[in-house]
C-alpha cells in the first residue's frame, strides 16, 4: 500500500501535468489571435504604401501632362512666331492679315502632311473657262474646241510657238488651275502668268517668251526640261513632266505667290511679290501636241505649303 507521502506526490504530479495542459490550451488559443492581428496590421501597411503609391503616380502623370502641355503650346508658338517672321521679312510666302495670322493647327507643321486635293470642295467656285486671244488662233496652227463638262481643249496642228491666254484677270483671291497635257513629242510646252496689260507675241516659229519685251512681263514654268524662265533667267530645280500627268498651278493673289505642282505634289520652284493684275497662260510648240484646261477656281485655302525640299523662290 502506497503512505500518505507516496499519495502526496502523485496528486502534485497530477496537478502538474493539468496545469501543463491548461497552459498549452491557452496559448493554442492565443496564437492564431496574435497571427490574425498581425496579418492585419500588414495589410493595412500595404494599403497605405499603394495609396501612398497611387497618390504619386497620379502627381507624376500630373506633371507630365502638365509638361506635355506645356511643350505642345511652346511648339505652336515658336511656329506662329516663325511664320510671321518670316512674312515680315518677305521670305516664301506669309500671311498678310491679322486674320491670315490665327494659324490652325494643320498649319504648324504642313510638310508633314501627304498632298490633299482640294479641287473638290464645295465651297470652292468654279469660273468659266475661256481664252482671251481666242479669235487670234490660226486653225492651221491650233483648234480649239470645248469638250464635256466645260472643259476646253487646244490640238496643236503643226509646229510652231503658240501661247494661250485666258480670259480671266485675277487680281486678288487664290486662283487654281488644272491643266493635262495630252499627246507631244519633245519640246517646249508650260504654263505661267503674264501681266494682265501685256500680250504676248510669237515671231518666226522662235520661243518669244523668252526674248526681251515678253519676257519681262511674264513668267513660266517649262515642264520638259524643268525649269523657271524670268526676266532672262533660267532657275532648273522642278521635275521634268511625261504625258497625261495632272498639272495644276495655284496663284495666290492675297500673299502674291505662284505654285506648280505635279500630281499633286508642290514643286520646289515658286514665284512670289506677285503685285499687280496678271493672267494664266500655257503654251505648245510641236504639231499634234495638245493641252486640256480641266478646271479654273476660286479657292478658299491654299494648298501650297512652305518648307519644302530644296524650296527656291523668285522675284516677279
Amino acid at each position: 500500500m502506497q503512505s500518505d507521502e507516496q499519495k502526496r506526490i502523485a496528486e502534485l504530479e497530477q496537478q502538474v501535468r493539468a496545469l501543463q495542459a491548461q497552459l498549452i490550451s491557452s496559448q493554442e488559443q492565443n496564437l492564431p489571435q496574435t497571427n490574425k492581428n498581425t496579418i492585419d496590421a500588414a495589410s493595412d501597411i500595404k494599403e497605405s504604401d499603394e495609396k501612398v503609391d497611387e497618390r504619386q503616380i497620379e502627381s507624376k502623370d500630373g506633371l507630365i501632362n502638365k509638361q506635355n502641355d506645356v511643350d505642345t503650346q511652346q511648339l505652336i508658338e515658336e511656329k506662329n512666331i516663325e511664320k510671321l517672321t518670316n512674312s515680315q521679312s518677305g521670305e516664301n510666302w506669309g500671311f498678310g492679315s491679322k486674320q491670315d495670322n490665327d494659324i490652325k493647327d494643320s498649319q504648324i507643321l504642313p510638310k508633314i502632311f501627304a498632298p490633299v486635293d482640294i479641287s473638290s470642295d464645295p465651297s470652292n467656285e468654279d469660273l468659266p473657262i475661256t481664252f482671251f486671244n481666242a479669235t487670234e488662233i490660226d486653225e492651221s496652227i491650233g483648234q480649239i474646241e470645248r469638250i464635256e463638262g466645260g472643259k476646253l481643249q487646244l490640238v496643236k496642228t503643226q509646229d510652231d510657238y503658240l501661247s494661250v491666254t485666258l480670259d480671266a484677270i485675277f487680281n486678288q483671291g487664290i486662283i487654281k488651275c488644272n491643266v493635262k497635257f495630252g499627246k507631244f513629242v519633245y519640246g517646249s510646252r508650260g504654263v505661267g502668268i503674264v501681266k494682265a496689260s501685256h500680250k504676248i507675241q510669237h515671231k518666226n516659229n522662235q520661243n518669244s517668251l523668252e526674248d526681251e519685251i515678253n519676257n519681262r512681263n511674264l513668267v513660266f514654268y517649262d515642264l520638259n526640261e524643268g525649269y523657271v524662265s524670268h526676266k532672262g533667267e533660267k532657275t532648273r530645280g522642278n521635275d521634268v513632266f511625261g504625258r497625261n500627268k495632272n498639272i495644276s498651278v495655284e496663284l495666290n493673289m492675297n500673299e502674291g505667290t505662284f505654285h506648280l505642282f505635279k500630281e499633286g505634289e508642290q514643286q520646289p520652284i515658286f514665284i512670289r511679290g506677285i503685285n499687280e493684275p496678271v493672267r494664266l497662260f500655257i503654251y505648245l510648240h510641236w504639231g499634234e501636241s495638245s493641252f486640256v484646261v480641266e478646271s479654273l477656281q476660286k479657292i478658299k485655302l491654299a494648298q501650297s505649303v512652305k518648307g519644302i525640299k530644296n524650296e527656291i523662290a523668285i522675284d516677279w
